[in-house]
């Protein structure tokens, strides 16, 4: 039988992503990662980060005379593809054995894969592993900044808390789907979830691993590297906390029993969902405009798929014809929509969603 913590590591891999192995000692956290490169025929360096400083980590500063400024040189056992090979791990254990200050130091790794001038080779993966501060090892507690930015998977243990507190944070859900729909690098399966769960754009979970923008993007990353399947939910819970992957991936199950969004964009007589399943009703829309986004964002021609998106609405309870405009203005398609016959009148009987546009026609 596979081990699901395994699996979730060659997944996160796959994705991009850099995943995080927590547990106390002795629960084979490091053997599971030199097994993986083993198993993949990879180079591997293991790099204790609890007995480094931030200066270990950027390199030692020396005179660029040539071009006036300092530059610095990396430190000898980072990955180099021509001693360690093309592909491989970068260990990063004893990550909360760091202090803050080099917690803080190794953000930029994580995230963008480099340390100042030094970027780490293509071929190259970055893996973490760290004790819970209630495993009594001698481990502080993870910097929010640098939780956020792996996907964390526990190793016969539940996962530490984190104190992330929501004060002065006004997470607009409206903001960000147009910004996915905008760049086409979020799937329309999380699209269309946060659409029906806003609150859950950015929630603090009480654990490492909490919902927001970045890691609903990891969770996007997740489903390309899984084919579109529905991830280990170990690994989806590693980016975004355990109940908000729960909803989640009962969410990508409800997907299965919408009707096909291509057909209704092909101007097809396909019955909406059934009144008492908005959650349904919620996947379908945001399927439809993200598909309808799609085309738009590659200049490709919409007019006979919007209009055939706007004559199939009203099969819809009016609420819901309300909303998959709104998310179709959201997405940048309000121009497209309102050249549809008819949709002046209902924008004046939905004012208060598109009183923009009634001004904007009228003037």
């Amino acid at each position: 039988m596979s081990d699901p913590v395994v699996e979730s590591m060659g997944l996160c891999l796959r994705a991009g992503l850099a995943p995080m192995l927590w547990g106390p000692p002795g629960v084979g956290k490091s053997d599971r990662v030199k097994d993986l490169a083993k198993e993949r025929g990879w180079g591997l360096v293991d790099v204790r980060l609890a007995r480094r400083s931030p200066v270990d980590l950027r390199g030692v500063p020396v005179p660029d005379t040539a071009a006036g400024r300092t530059r610095y040189l990396p430190p000898f056992e980072f990955p180099e593809p021509k001693r360690d090979g093309r592909e491989g791990i970068w260990f990063l254990d004893e990550v909360t054995g760091a202090p803050p200050a080099v917690q803080a130091a190794a953000l930029q790794l994580f995230l963008e894969r480099k340390f100042d001038s030094y970027e780490v080779p293509p071929g190259w993966h970055v893996v973490a592993a760290g004790n819970r501060v209630t495993d009594r090892s001698g481990s502080y507690a993870m910097l929010a900044s640098l939780a956020n930015r792996v996907v964390h998977l526990p190793v016969w243990c539940d996962l530490p808390a984190l104190d992330v507190s929501p004060e002065g944070v006004r997470p607009d859900a409206d903001a960000w789907r147009a910004w996915a729909y905008s760049t086409g690098r979020v799937r329309e399966e999380v699209v269309a979830f946060i659409a029906f769960r806003p609150d859950l754009v950015w929630k603090p979970t009480g654990q490492v691993a909490f919902p927001t923008p970045r890691t609903w993007e990891f969770v996007s990353r997740l489903l390309d590297a899984s084919g579109g399947s529905a991830p280990p939910s170990l690994a989806v819970a590693g980016c975004v906390g355990t109940g908000p992957a729960g909803e989640f991936l009962g969410f990508l199950r409800v997907r299965r029993e919408m009707p096909d969004p291509d057909a209704i964009l092909a101007g097809a007589d396909v019955p909406a969902p059934p009144a008492d399943r908005p959650d349904v009703a919620w996947a379908l829309g945001g399927a439809l405009v993200s598909r309808l986004a799609a085309l738009k964002k590659k200049r490709k021609p919409v007019g006979a798929q919007v209009a055939a998106f706007v004559r199939w609405l009203p099969q819809l309870p009016s609420n819901f014809q309300v909303l998959y405009l709104k998310e179709a203005w959201n997405a940048g398609l309000g121009t497209e929509c309102a050249a549809q016959p008819g949709f002046l009148d209902f924008a004046r009987e939905h004012r208060e969603v598109f009183v923009d546009e009634i001004r904007a026609r009228a003037g």
